[in-house]
């Protein structure tokens, strides 16, 4: 009877020491995966503001054109004033100079 209470208990023993071994695997697992997830979150993070200032930089660039090509219109548009203006007075001197020969 004591040798089978001795088996008892190194069954109970054997059996704790397997759920603790089980348990602190399962723990390591646990471990690994919040790490895991805590890194995945970081690289979404990185990912996102990469993308954010990629975005920035695009929109900033746009803004830049797009004022390029508002100051290249507005100095289109003033030249070609300036150009009717020199026709306006080219015409003007030559209407006055074909009045002043026919005097």
């Amino acid at each position: 009877k004591a040798a089978e209470e001795a088996r008892r208990q190194r069954d109970e023993e054997l059996k704790r020491a397997d759920e603790a071994g089980e348990k602190a695997a399962a723990e390591k697992v646990m471990q690994k995966q919040k790490a895991a997830d805590e890194q995945s979150r970081q690289l979404q993070k990185a990912a996102e503001e990469e993308t954010r200032r990629r975005q920035k930089a695009a929109e900033e660039e746009t803004r830049r054109l797009q004022k390029a090509v508002e100051e290249t219109q507005e100095e289109y548009k003033r030249q070609q004033k300036a150009s009717e203006e020199e026709a306006r007075k080219a015409q003007k001197a030559a209407e006055e100079d074909a009045r002043r020969l026919q005097k």
